[in-house]
């Protein structure tokens, strides 16, 4: 518990040194305009090397039972869809899930925010479930 409390902390105050928490950062670099602020990129370059070469040399972690890849290879509709719905949601509130637990405390978040991830999660498991179903109806 301690390790994975400081390794969140760590993610945190990566977020916050990043601008990631700042909805005018995160609208500056998703708007294509004049205004256009790249700066984000590189944080995103930056976790995109640390994560190619963390899973390239880490073989098996030091704690838990192991690592637990995506073993599905193919990109279909529910993965578009949800990737689509998740962009959508980011670029409207400006807000991506892992900064907006650092902003928590906010008014906007608690009366907006929260809300919207419960609904949206609540929503999201429904539809999964309703399509488990046909899919099961379907092969029977």
């Amino acid at each position: 518990m301690p390790l994975s409390f400081l390794v969140g902390a760590i993610f945190g105050v990566g977020l916050a040194i990043s601008g990631m928490c700042r909805r005018a950062k995160v609208a500056g670099f998703l708007t294509l305009n004049a205004d256009w602020d790249p700066s984000l990129a590189f944080v995103m370059i930056g976790a995109l090397a640390f994560n190619f070469i963390s899973f390239r040399t880490v073989q098996s972690p030091k704690m838990g039972n192991g690592l637990t890849l995506p073993t599905k290879g193919s990109v279909d509709s529910k993965l578009i869809i949800g990737a689509s719905l998740f962009g959508l949601g980011w670029g409207i509130g400006g807000v991506c899930p892992g900064p907006g637990l650092i902003d928590f405390f906010t008014l906007s978040h608690i009366i907006i925010w929260l809300p919207s991830l419960i609904v949206g999660s609540v929503a999201a498991e429904r539809i999964d479930k309703v399509l488990a179903k046909k899919k099961d109806e379907k092969e029977e």
